[in-house]
């Protein structure tokens, strides 16, 4: 094993660990939906606070995934690594920039409603579609990378597979905030 094969791996396992966290997260905005109370709606988005983790493991893919590049004799001209990195640099800000301040106010509308039934105004923050939009989006773009890193497609397909990806990853988004703001549903 030599230095290109330890960074291979990082990074593919900084990859691996960026969609386990996004399933799990999906699947925790997904049981919204059958919250009843205040003490069930913290139980299933409490993994919402593991979306922080999401700046350190892009870090861990992009810094590998660079020094991996630069080690393979790889062109930065060649649109599916261009368009990889700037898909990975918008996974990195729209954290901050849109999920982290939601969180916080998640957290605030939480700590004031107590417990019992989900307050309507809490039900409306926590079904936001902005962010399920946003979060959706960004798995979305993320296997559009995923694609382009493996399909190695020209500068038209890269860039097409980034919007077609981030497009349908926000509508799912959308059509998913819709249901869990509906309110509660039966378990089937």
């Amino acid at each position: 094993m030599d230095l290109a094969d330890l960074l291979l791996f990082v990074h593919l396992a900084a990859v691996a660990a960026a969609f386990f966290l996004g399933g799990v997260l999906h699947v925790s905005e997904w049981q919204v939906r059958y919250a009843t109370s205040m003490q069930e709606l913290r139980l299933v988005t409490r993994p919402f606070k593991w979306g922080a983790l999401f700046g350190p493991i892009l870090l861990v893919i992009l810094l590998a995934g660079g020094a991996l590049a630069g080690r393979e004799d790889f062109d930065m001209g060649e649109a599916w690594l261009w368009t990889s990195v700037v898909g990975t640099l918008v996974l990195l800000v729209d954290g901050p920039v849109v999920m982290a301040p939601h969180g916080k106010e998640l957290g605030k509308a939480y700590a004031e409603a107590g417990d019992g039934p989900i307050p309507p105004a809490v039900r409306a923050l926590v079904c936001e579609p902005r962010t399920w939009v946003v979060g959706h989006m960004n798995t979305g773009l993320a296997l559009a990378i995923v694609f382009n890193m493996v399909v190695k497609p020209d500068t038209v397909g890269a860039v097409l597979a980034l919007l077609v990806g981030s497009g349908l990853g926000g509508w799912v988004g959308l059509q998913r905030s819709k249901a869990a703001l509906a309110g509660p549903a039966v378990k089937a």
